[in-house]
């Protein structure tokens, strides 16, 4: 005896694939603070230069970017 109360969700209301930025973008998060605490060590502003690596890093994956 079924009542019709408790029906099935249509196969399109069910979505079970995730979209690349829902991996990437969490990803890209956990490496930016990881960064951020790996460079924390040296926190002195005055020894801070333009050499720094997340500097060199950040210029080099902003020339990567195509366009």
């Amino acid at each position: 005896m079924t009542d019709g109360s408790r029906t099935r969700p249509s196969a399109r209301a069910v979505q079970t694939r995730l979209p690349w930025w829902g991996a990437v973008l969490p990803a890209l998060g956990f490496a930016l603070l990881l960064v951020l605490l790996v460079g924390a060590g040296r926190a002195d502003a005055a020894e801070q230069t333009a050499d720094s690596p997340l500097v060199s890093f950040l210029v080099h994956l902003w020339s990567s970017l195509p366009g």
